[in-house]
């Protein structure tokens, strides 16, 4: 799932020069697919005044395609500032004013990062800072000496539950079709739970009042709030999704939940926002619940060894656990996920615990090879015990 694909810009006044994003001082919030412009004398929104002094702070992740120690670096207008953290853990790797854009030595005061595994993903600061005249940055990648050309899917709004090509649709029971919402300056994407999008545009009425325009054959009613999160009044006015300012889906209420609420909680970390269970609401106990644990995030299952990874990508699914005990487990190989272990009373597979169901993937090069589903892993498991 490559829908969320850039990273979520923060256009910001910074009124009291603090480089935090205080209250009042938003005045944009949206997906930029890479953190390079030239916006000239001109400003990169309407919200924004012209001749006006701003910050953008551009967060995300990036995922990087080769291994080694990586540089980041970025050039910017005479004046201005750029900043670059890599990591959460590491300072700030790059630190440069009104560096030409092109400039052939614009790496050599980059701080490389730790050495990186083929496709690992760190967390993506960048900060930029706009005082007057014409505005441009732009953001450059090198490893071993090699430039190379970063394109927008180098970049994700948050770091990944599961690898490129999956994508994890948590159910509470209410049948929820949006999932996530991107908001841009004259239109708000949503996402539905399938990877589908459906594109709002922006309009303004005589009295400057602002709405969004639906796609054709969609009733669904979406409403920026003033906080800049967004609702989506859905299902004929039966259901609200409640999404941040960054897109990212908060919860689901219903007519029904508003007389007796009954759906499932979504629980989330709120340091990484990931979903770490579904709770039944009338249960005081809080023992009726499906729990997610991540890499990073929880306990994953013992490494298997062999052809498997020691351990999941950092933030990568790696166990589910369901009220009566049972788990799903996810194996990962070269970074992909290649085994799923289910609970089960099928026959297992040689190496696997008995009763679980095995269902088996083979990736090359990053592409999917061939799937053993679990009647083929009983089928081979019975034939090696001579069933």
């Amino acid at each position: 799932d490559r829908s969320g694909a850039g990273l979520r810009g923060t256009y910001y006044t910074d009124l009291n020069s603090n480089d935090i994003v205080d209250a009042g001082e938003t005045k944009l919030v949206r997906t930029d697919g890479l953190a390079s412009f030239d916006w000239g004398v001109g400003t990169p929104a309407e919200s924004i005044p012209a001749a006006t002094a701003y910050k953008v702070r551009w967060e995300g992740f990036i995922r990087v395609p080769a291994a080694g120690a990586w540089k980041f670096a970025g050039g910017s207008a005479a004046g201005d500032t750029l900043k670059i953290k890599a990591d959460t853990a590491q300072p700030v790797v790059f630190s440069g004013s009104g560096q030409a854009m092109d400039d052939p030595n614009i790496f050599a005061t980059a701080t490389p990062t730790a050495v990186l595994a083929a496709g690992a993903i760190i967390k993506l600061t960048i900060d930029y800072s706009h005082v007057s005249g014409s505005a441009r940055s732009g953001f450059r990648a090198q490893m071993g000496g090699l430039e190379y050309q970063v394109t927008q899917d180098w970049f994700t709004l948050d770091q990944p539950n599961l690898p490129i090509g999956w994508n994890l649709v948590v159910d509470n029971g209410t049948e929820a079709r949006w999932s996530k919402v991107t908001i841009n300056e004259t239109t708000i994407v949503l996402t539905s739970v399938d990877g589908a999008t459906f594109t709002y545009d922006k309009v303004v009425g005589d009295s400057g009042k602002v709405s969004w325009k639906a796609p054709v054959d969609e009733d669904d009613i979406v409403v920026l709030n003033s906080d800049l999160t967004v609702t989506v009044h859905a299902g004929g006015g039966d259901e609200d999704y409640n999404f941040d300012k960054a897109g990212v889906l908060i919860s689901i209420t219903t007519v029904a939940d508003d007389l007796k609420p009954a759906g499932a909680v979504t629980v989330r970390d709120p340091a990484t926002n990931k979903v770490t269970a579904l709770r039944d609401p009338l249960d005081a106990s809080n023992t009726r619940k499906i729990t997610l644990q991540y890499q990073g995030l929880g306990t994953c299952p013992t490494a298997l060894g062999g052809i498997y990874d020691a351990t999941p990508p950092q933030g990568m699914l790696c166990r589910v656990t369901y009220p009566d005990g049972t788990e799903t487990r996810l194996y990962y190989s070269g970074g992909m996920v290649a085994r799923i272990s289910d609970p089960g009373d099928e026959v297992a597979p040689v190496a696997a615990p008995e009763g679980r169901q095995i269902t088996e993937l083979v990736w090359n090069a990053g592409k999917l090879m061939s799937i053993t589903p679990v009647s083929s892993s009983d089928r081979i498991a019975a034939q090696t015990a001579g069933l």
